[in-house]
């Protein structure tokens, strides 16, 4: 007869509160912040996740993964597990419990792991042989909505690395109204070394201010240093600009070493 014979509830401490915050430069007074309590937490607020950079620029976008993320706090807060002789529990499939021995556990369950054993020996020994169908299984109340866990790890650079300045052919500079350029990285394979090489790279300047401050747009063809904002390798800025054999200083060194403009 099928069935369920073991039936184990397991509760985690999750966190109270998730929140996130990130920067968008052409806003630099929004407030992005968002947080989102998670019901299931028997003590809100005592445990704070906090996310930076949370890698969203837009309000609605922040309000969306911090969602995403509670709902997964709700799914790791209660879980049950069990073992049965039915052969229709599935990952993704719901089913209903009833004549459980504690009233308060019938109820719609969501399956969201199982592991089958099947054992088929009549053949082999004739009818005497044992038939063995087992199913181990994880399920989450049906009203809980499933998350998966976040597996993959946001890409992360390690160190600078330079690249050559490009533009559209003709264009001996080309920025925007940010003073960002365009680059063709040196391992990029497929890049046809124009404006559609990259996105835009902010460049950093010695002095930034409102209205005033220093600004020199590298040119098309210059070699810069680019580095990654957090390691993130969508933010990535030009920190510096470098001399090569194409490119040289204006004047002859070493003869000229005590020279400087």
């Amino acid at each position: 007869e099928e069935g369920i014979s073991q039936w184990a509830l397991s509760d985690s401490v999750t966190p109270g509160i998730y929140s996130l915050d990130d920067y968008d430069f052409r806003k630099p007074n929004a407030w992005l912040f968002q947080a989102r309590q998670n019901p299931a937490s028997p003590s809100p607020g005592s445990i704070d996740v906090y996310d930076w950079p949370g890698r969203f620029v837009e309000h609605g976008h922040g309000e969306f993964y911090a969602r995403i993320r509670q709902e997964r706090w709700q799914v790791e807060h209660q879980q049950i597990s069990g073992t049965a002789t039915a052969m229709g529990i599935a990952p993704g499939h719901v089913f209903g419990l009833t004549n459980a021995p504690f009233f308060s556990d019938n109820g719609q369950y969501l399956t969201t792991a199982a592991d089958y054993q099947f054992e088929e020996n009549r053949y082999a020994s004739g009818d005497g042989g044992e038939t063995i169908h087992r199913t181990e299984f994880t399920v989450i109340p049906a009203a809980v909505v499933y998350r998966p866990a976040q597996g993959t790890a946001w890409p992360r650079t390690y160190g600078p690395q330079t690249a050559r300045v490009v533009g559209p052919q003709g264009e001996s500079i080309w920025t925007d109204r940010y003073g960002r350029v365009k680059v063709k990285f040196h391992w990029d394979r497929l890049a046809k070394g124009d404006d559609t090489s990259s996105c835009w790279v902010r460049v950093s300047s010695a002095w930034a201010g409102q209205g005033f401050g220093g600004v020199q747009i590298p040119r098309v063809g210059d070699e810069v240093v680019i580095d990654f904002i957090n390691g993130d390798p969508d933010r990535p800025l030009v920190t510096g600009r470098v001399y090569n054999e194409a490119s040289m200083p204006p004047w002859a060194l070493p003869a000229a070493a005590t020279q400087m403009g």
